[in-house]
């Protein structure tokens, strides 16, 4: 079966992005806005979130390495 390094995987780089927002949002004072959308609609984007990754990941075709 062929391999691929995480950052070339479609999961890991939206959950990346996913969680590199999060960040963004609970210490970023400019960013009070998204915190606020996302703290009043926590279950929904947990929701999405998952299906998300429920989606990435029947399309996945590779298996991630670390190591060639």
């Amino acid at each position: 079966m062929e391999t691929k390094a995480p950052w070339q995987s479609k999961t890991m780089v939206v959950n990346a992005l996913l969680g590199l927002a999060s960040c963004v949002a609970l210490f970023l004072p400019a960013a009070k806005g998204l915190a606020d959308l996302l703290a009043s609609n926590a279950p929904l984007v947990g929701a999405v979130w998952a299906l998300l990754n429920i989606v990435l990941r029947a399309v996945t075709k590779e298996k991630i390495s670390l190591t060639d």
